[in-house]
């Protein structure tokens, strides 16, 4: 057979079987331990993202059980609703007796008065400085997961498309809280927080407009390729 075989391929006169099987040895071994970095070095990644996310989940709903204090309704939005109640049963009343189409309700004002900002009273001031303290606990976990990515430490696809909305949904999250801080009281934080969370926002962008898109696509197709009646 090996005669056969021999007299059927031409080689040059300068390399012999043993120097073929030499060369597919040495691919061979190369395949096998680039085929093997690869799934030891996937190995690595979920190991690490997955090590931090159960910090920065841990630490995300730290965050989100801290209640923040509720803003008194002023005497005005008061006044405003009762009003708006009072023309909606009037309303209400006509087009019983008469029909629609009697009277448009397009006059009414539904924007509220801006509400005054209030003051924190002492646990007030205590719950804000416990919510934005867990915070940054949370935001420096972030930090390292987005140092990770920036060094190519976490690139997996799949790891990240699992990973990065988890991330997105907190940086909302906070920046909602912090907004509405903002909004209904008195200087409730220093007026840094905001430019701090989208300084660490920042780095990550890229991944957190690329992989939450991918997400989304995702579960699109996992939707409408599934079996309604499995």
């Amino acid at each position: 057979m090996a005669d056969i075989l021999a007299s059927a391929i031409t080689f040059k006169p300068e390399i012999s079987i043993s120097d073929i099987a030499a060369i597919a040895a040495l691919i061979s071994s190369a395949l096998v331990f680039y085929f093997g970095y690869n799934r030891t070095r996937k190995s690595e990644q979920i190991k690490i993202a997955r090590e931090l996310m159960e910090r920065i989940e841990r630490k995300t709903q730290k965050v989100r059980k801290i209640e923040l204090p509720e803003p008194e309704q002023s005497q005005e939005e008061k006044t405003w609703y009762e009003e708006k109640i009072k023309q909606v049963k009037e309303i209400a009343k006509e087009v019983k007796e008469y029909g629609p189409g009697r009277r448009s309700d397009s006059y009414l004002d539904w924007n509220p008065p801006e509400p005054p900002k209030d003051h924190l009273n002492n646990l007030g001031n205590e719950r804000v400085r416990e919510f934005w303290s867990a915070c940054v606990d949370l935001l420096d976990e972030i930090e390292y997961f987005s140092y990770l990515l920036q060094i190519h430490e976490i690139e997996d696809k799949n790891i990240l498309i699992y990973y990065i909305p988890r991330i997105n949904s907190a940086f909302e999250y906070m920046e909602q809280r912090l907004r509405y801080l903002e909004k209904y009281f008195e200087k409730p934080l220093s007026g840094i927080e905001l430019g701090y969370l989208n300084m660490i926002k920042k780095p990550m962008k890229p991944w957190l407009d690329k992989y939450q898109m991918d997400w989304l696509d995702k579960s699109h197709k996992d939707i409408t390729t599934s079996d309604p009646a499995s």
